[in-house]
């Protein structure tokens, strides 16, 4: 851990930053429409004697004293210019460059009940008709939040000369904006377990058998997730947006191509906004 820093120093450091003088800090222009850019410009005049080393910051980000920047925004974002020594920051100014977004459309693309039955399904099939596991309870439960699909898979699993498991596989699907959807599997997992009477009558040895059924399963599944299961939710809903695109393009008196500015999976289903971009 850091020691700690003398008050003082801090103090001196506030000093030299007061010092320092933003002349300009512009947006041309202040109101743009999505996807469009904006110029930013700014003037800071930092003293020379400074004793401290004094570096300009653009939202966050080290810039020359005087420079400027052109930015595209998809919605409106406030800009900030400051100045920091080693401890010690100081916001000299900031601006808000606003997107009207009044062009701009909003559709529900895919319902949270449609994901849900199709996935469910799907890998109800997929789990049926093996004569060495068979589904539990009402088979696959998927459920839909924010960014994320929810699956598990209840199985009763047979294993030959030896007592029947339950199996439970958990899958967490991530849907996030890409090109123009992402979907990856942070999640999955096996859950293997005996009742009590059958892991008294197997003299504790299921404990050993668990472990190495969730570690052959579980390695066994992350590849299938990864190979089938996440490109085809991944290009269904990138269809979706792909057609939402098209039929936008079609519609449009002037023509115009239409990209996503927000693309959410969340308790209702898929919706993206859709705005036209600025002629070329």
């Amino acid at each position: 851990m850091a020691p700690p820093v003398d008050p003082k120093q801090r103090e001196r450091e506030r000093e030299a930053l007061d010092k320092v003088v933003a002349r300009k800090f512009t947006a041309v222009p202040r109101t743009i429409e999505p996807f469009a850019t904006t110029k930013l410009s700014w003037d800071v005049t930092i003293p020379v004697d400074s004793l401290f080393d004094i570096d300009v910051e653009l939202s966050g980000e080290p810039v020359q004293p005087i420079g400027s920047s052109s930015v595209a925004l998809s919605s409106s974002r406030t800009f900030t210019l400051a100045a920091r020594t080693e401890h010690e920051g100081r916001l000299l100014k900031q601006i808000k460059v606003t997107v009207d977004d009044a062009a701009c459309q909003t559709k529900l693309l895919v319902r949270a009940d449609d994901i849900v039955n199709v996935i469910k399904a799907e890998l109800d099939l997929r789990f049926s008709g093996n004569s060495d596991f068979r589904l539990k309870d009402n088979g696959t439960s998927v459920s839909v939040g924010d960014g994320t699909i929810g699956i598990t898979v209840p199985l009763e699993i047979k294993v030959p000369s030896w007592f029947n498991a339950d199996m439970a596989i958990g899958i967490k699907l991530s849907v996030r904006p890409g090109k123009p959807v992402s979907v990856t599997a942070p999640t999955v997992s096996v859950d293997v377990r005996w009742n009590l009477f059958e892991h008294l009558a197997s003299l504790f040895c299921t404990a050993a058998v668990q472990k190495g059924m969730e570690k052959i399963a579980q390695a066994f599944l992350a590849d299938i997730v990864a190979a089938d299961l996440v490109p085809t939710v991944r290009d269904s809903l990138s269809g979706k947006v792909t057609k939402f695109l098209d039929d936008l393009r079609k519609d449009d008196p002037l023509g115009r191509t239409w990209a996503p500015r927000l693309v959410k999976l969340s308790a209702p289903g898929f919706t993206v906004t859709a705005c036209p971009k600025p002629a070329q």
